[in-house]
């Protein structure tokens, strides 16, 4: 509800408690979205505004961008919601759903190569010690990567087993009935192997996003020479359970009469060694001619209204839709009666070698089609594929697309995909979308029953507390990690006053830790 009309009956508690603050000039120079322009100051009016008006955030980027250009961008606040639409080099401090102490110094570490110098000290100060700088080696680096790699074969033993390598990502494995010529590709789906897949959450759950379903129907139909996927349902979602790993299968049928295969995608967990589910169903045939050739035209046409992609992914997270940044892939969008117009590119570093057309270059075309208002939006929330119709792929491994969406009907969309020279990558006749049920996700991969849960153990009311005893300066602030709640620390020089106090009080201590030095220069 902020920056809307929505926010009105707040505002006049938001201007009361902001007149209760004693705001100072600031030290850095501050730009400020309302009015994109710098400021030196700020008042109640000032807030109140900003949570009603419109948030001018292009205005203040041309502002820093005009006067410094070399800018890096770091987004404080409890999610990455700018970050995407901020340029190449911005880094979020933390994401939502993400271990906030890794995301903080994965941060600290982009900044630094960034040319940005962090203040260590404070990052590592601790009250009861000082940090020490370690010494550089005196010999050269070596420039040898020690890292290790999480990422298995893909396939190792392929031949002991008798099977071909399929050269897909996801399905790394081939074998084919000599006497029928069916085929099966098989292949483990997880995280480790595949990082991207966790950019694609719904509904709490990573999913392999339907767009994946059309890359393997692809890799399958260039495999028999049938090039199209005339029909594609998908019928149960695929989630990828966190620190696991799914078994993936895809059966090619015999050819019928006519020539056309019959496709079933299955999956099951790695581990669990039950039934197998059918994810999609699917019909490969021979390419048809190209009934209107050619490229997009003008682009982008210049009658085509931009659309303002800010809220784009911020509105698909509040529906439960989190894409990552492998999947925040659109770049610019456009809209007139009926059509949409996007360009949408991959993130530097991404693989697209093992795939057709990758999923999430493809599914990030398909993110601006309710934004846009392309399909009917009497549903409630966001809509998924469900049924894809007649698609084709001619130009593989793209890394970038223009996209032409056009509406087929109140739930269906057409798409022309073309690359940056207007030249023609693929179509799809008919997606039908649909929203996303409830619950959709929650009996889509075997689960326990039973969860590990820790609880902290009750200290008896009538339990005496302990006496410990620290020797020694504690540089490492250990005293402050073993004080608990029936515990009495106390820290002494040496063993004689440690004597002279126990022979005052006429008791014993309970435990004595001597405390470790941290001699200077230690590694």
């Amino acid at each position: 509800a902020f920056h809307s009309p929505l926010i009105q009956p707040t505002l006049h508690q938001l201007h009361h408690t902001t007149q209760q603050l004693n705001p100072q000039p600031p030290t850095i120079p501050l730009i400020s979205t309302l009015t994109g322009q710098p400021i030196n100051h700020t008042d109640p009016h000032h807030w109140t505004n900003h949570a009603l008006h419109t948030v001018r955030l292009t205005d203040a980027l041309h502002h820093i961008n005009t006067h410094n250009p070399h800018t890096t961008y770091l987004e404080i606040g409890p999610d990455a919601t700018l970050t995407p639409h901020l340029p190449p080099n911005a880094i979020p401090t933390l994401r939502k759903n993400q271990p906030e102490t890794h995301t903080l110094t994965t941060a600290i570490a982009h900044l630094t190569t960034h040319g940005t110098t962090p203040n260590w000290h404070t990052y590592y100060h601790h009250p009861d010690h000082t940090p020490h700088h370690t010494p550089l080696p005196t010999y050269p680096f070596q420039h040898q990567r020690y890292w290790l790699d999480n990422t298995p074969p893909r396939t190792a033993d392929l031949d002991a087993a008798g099977l071909d390598s399929s050269g897909h990502a996801l399905v790394t494995s081939v074998i084919a009935d000599p006497e029928t010529g069916a085929m099966m590709f098989c292949g483990r789906v997880g995280a480790d192997a595949h990082p991207w897949l966790a950019d694609h959450v719904v509904a709490g759950e990573t999913v392999l996003p339907g767009t994946a379903f059309v890359d393997l129907l692809l890799h399958a139909g260039a495999a028999c020479e049938l090039p199209e996927v005339e029909d594609l349902t998908l019928e149960a979602p695929l989630v990828i359970p966190r620190d696991a790993v799914v078994d993936l299968r895809m059966t090619v049928e015999p050819p019928d009469t006519a020539g056309r295969r019959t496709v079933r995608v299955h999956s099951r967990g790695s581990d669990s060694g039950g039934e197998w589910n059918r994810n999609a169903r699917a019909v490969l045939t021979e390419a048809r001619a190209l009934s209107a050739p050619g490229g997009p035209g003008a682009w982008p046409p210049p009658d085509a209204r931009p659309l303002d992609l800010t809220a784009l992914h911020p509105t698909l997270a509040a529906h439960g839709l989190h894409y990552g940044p492998v999947f925040q892939g659109v770049h610019r969008a456009w809209s007139r009666t009926g059509e949409l117009f996007a360009e949408v590119v991959l993130p530097e570093g991404v693989d697209v070698t093992g795939h057709v057309l990758h999923p999430a270059l493809l599914d990030a075309a398909l993110h601006t089609i309710g934004f846009g208002g392309l399909v009917d939006a009497a549903e409630t929330g966001p809509r998924l594929p469900f049924a894809w119709r007649g698609v084709r792929v001619d130009r593989p491994g793209a890394t970038a697309l223009r996209v032409r969406l056009a509406a087929g009907g109140p739930d269906t969309v057409t798409l022309q995909l073309f690359d940056g020279g207007g030249h023609g990558v693929g179509s799809v006749d008919a997606l039908t979308l649909r929203g996303v049920p409830a619950g959709c996700t929650s009996t889509a991969v075997p689960r326990s029953l039973l969860g590990v849960r820790w609880q902290d153990l009750p200290t008896p009311s009538d339990a005496q507390p302990n006496w410990w005893v620290m020797l020694g300066d504690d540089e490492l602030g250990l005293t402050s990690l073993l004080r608990g709640a029936n515990s009495r620390i106390e820290t002494y020089a040496g063993l004689d006053d440690l004597a002279a106090a126990a022979a005052a009080s006429g008791a014993q201590p309970d435990a004595v830790f001597c405390a470790p030095a941290a001699p200077s220069g230690a590694d």
